[in-house]
């Protein structure tokens, strides 16, 4: 099913001439070796580029299909290492890398030979009398190695050009050359019933690899592969991709169109800098605007469209089944995928894969982001996206990483509608209680419990009244109340002090009267007693209302001795809701004063 859809995205690439073709593949190049008339090295090319912040790169070509090399000798055609084009590898400590090192460029020159010996042109004559005359011993001592030589040992390929430095793949006879000798090379080969494609053709052995997942091994990682007995059957030991038979060209596109998804940038994801949690995504049709929207959505960030494009999609999706964006039209049904993967040593694990009509998908996240929406400090209005919702988990100051479970369960009840994982609301009152985060700031925890509360206890009447955007001042949930009286003895201390407190009643007692409001409120009023005589009349005045307003509420009965687990997550909400809302009066005042 993944690589079925992966195969089809290519298609959609190919069709408007974004990705390379079969036999072909993208790869970083940073130096061109330039080939003259007789076959000698003119000069070296560097193939970087220096944007506009200062920054290096590469540049990435559609160059002759690389095979996959593990610790063989294995020289791809044209375009390789400077152990295979120049026999010469600037990392070579020892007698034995060296030898190894002539060895790569001797067969990288059989190999040009095989492909170029039949194609009578004058580049073919050039390539091979260069694998023919170059001395690899010779070549170390020239000037113009020698200024690239440490560059050679890092990352990116040489490629053989002519002098004014187009590269040989770029002619016609050459691509031509090359081509005839892939068909050539499969023609003699047994064929197996592809699962991609249901058709007979040539089974790939060793896949290509998937190259850039944060945390897998720079060379790449393999999505299928297989190298112990006690994952192969049939007899097929030792035969790698034999055990899940996909086609050659089928291998060639799940894994050409895989790393074209991670090295773009634009639709891979990953939740914060200590997880290694990709989370790449593609719209069937290859349509990048549904790619850019969803992004949008998922990550929270301004760079494709504003936040009043994305509210009138939305509104769109609650009327209709198409939008418009940059002047054109989309539809909502077509179909898009969120797949999970994760770095495993030298090979990939799929996390989950999601697939669904676009609409319904950005349906779900639209009411995701609803549920979140509550009343912020300074009146701002920002995003919560879910790296953020998964950072609140964890304290920022510690080496914790946030649970690779909650993050795939995370993404998986957003994207379909379902309950929120219960991990992540303890995670949350956990930090809560610890840090005391939750007031004027911590927002984000406040809005979690909101959001968790209107999904997983939609049927309760009490969350109606107690999960609300703002202050609810007509409900008597007790727990909700009792939140909404620590808010204000808290504010009625601040107050009566007149300065910065070292330690309040929040820092002492906050975490006890969400678990024990028995033991702790009648403390708590005693103390309030002694804040008010410290008043003046009218505020004196002020809070003893809304202390016995709230009193009011609780029926004058005896504090319960015990919150669950819900009471507290909507005890916090009621302090939260009761702090902003005096904070927010304060303001009101403040600017009609001015």
């Amino acid at each position: 099913m993944i690589i079925n859809a992966l195969s089809s995205y290519y298609d959609s690439l190919a069709e408007n001439g974004e990705i390379a073709d079969p036999g072909w593949s993208m790869e970083k190049v940073s130096f061109g070796a330039a080939i003259g008339e007789k076959g000698e090295l003119k000069g070296i090319i560097s193939r970087k580029h220096i944007d506009e912040k200062g920054k290096e790169s590469l540049s990435i070509e559609c160059v002759p299909e690389h095979g996959k090399r593990s610790s063989g000798i294995l020289p791809n055609f044209l375009v390789d290492s400077s152990a295979y084009i120049l026999g010469i590898d600037p990392k070579a400590d020892s007698e034995k890398k060296i030898r190894r090192a002539r060895e790569c460029f001797e067969t990288a020159g059989q190999l040009h030979h095989s492909i170029l010996d039949e194609t009578d042109s004058d580049a073919s004559k050039r390539i091979l009398d260069f694998f023919d005359k170059w001395i690899p011993e010779q070549g170390e001592n020239s000037e113009m190695i020698k200024d690239h030589l440490i560059d050679f040992g890092k990352t990116g390929f040489i490629e053989l050009t002519d002098e004014k430095g187009i590269p040989f793949y770029e002619y016609p006879e050459i691509r031509k050359a090359w081509m005839s000798y892939k068909e050539k090379s499969s023609s003699d080969e047994s064929r197996i019933i592809c699962f991609d494609t249901g058709r007979e053709d040539v089974p790939e052995t060793v896949h290509p690899s998937i190259k850039g997942i944060r945390g897998a091994q720079s060379s790449g990682a393999a999505l299928v592969s297989f190298n112990a007995s006690a994952f192969e059957s049939y007899g097929k030991d030792k035969q790698q991709g034999l055990n899940a038979p996909i086609s050659r060209i089928g291998a060639f596109k799940y894994t050409t169109v895989l790393n074209k998804l991670i090295s773009g940038g634009k639709n891979i994801t990953y939740f914060g800098s200590k997880t290694n949690l990709a989370v790449i995504y593609w719209a069937e049709n290859a349509k990048h605007a549904y790619e850019d929207i969803f992004a949008e959505s998922l990550e929270g960030s301004d760079d494709e469209m504003t936040n009043a494009e994305l509210s009138q999609i939305y509104m769109n999706l609650s009327h209709g089944g198409t939008f418009k964006w940059k002047g054109k039209l989309y539809e909502f049904s077509n179909r898009f995928y969120v797949l999970g993967i994760s770095p495993n040593n030298a090979r990939l694990s799929i996390r989950f894969f999601q697939q669904n009509e676009f609409g319904e998908m950005l349906r779900c996240m639209a009411l995701h982001e609803k549920r979140l929406e509550i009343i912020e400090p300074y009146n701002e209005k920002k995003k919560l996206p879910l790296w953020k919702i998964l950072q609140e988990t964890v304290r920022a100051d510690s080496k914790m990483e946030v649970s690779p479970q909650l993050e795939e369960q995370m993404l998986k009840s957003i994207l379909t509608g379902t309950m929120y994982p219960f991990e992540l609301y303890t995670s949350v009152m956990s930090r809560i209680r610890t840090e005391k985060k939750l007031g004027y700031s911590g927002w984000e925890r406040a809005a979690i419990i909101k959001a968790f509360f209107l999904r997983n206890y939609s049927s309760k009447q009490w969350t109606k009244e107690v999960a609300t955007v703002s202050l609810n001042n007509g409900t008597d949930n007790e727990s909700y109340v009792l939140g909404r009286l620590f808010a204000v003895l808290e504010q009625l201390q601040k107050r009566a002090a007149g300065t910065e407190l070292n330690v309040t009643i929040k820092d002492r007692y906050f975490a006890s009267a969400a678990t024990t409001p028995g033991i702790v409120f009648p403390q708590l009023l005693r103390l309030a007693g002694n804040h008010e005589k410290k008043l003046d009349g009218g505020m004196k005045v002020y809070y003893e209302k809304l202390i016995g307003e709230l009193m009011g509420k609780l029926n004058d009965k005896s504090f319960p001795m015990h919150l669950s687990l819900t009471e507290q997550g909507t005890f916090y909400l009621g302090y939260y809701h009761q702090t902003q809302d005096m904070y927010k009066k304060k303001e009101d005042k403040f600017e009609t004063e001015e």
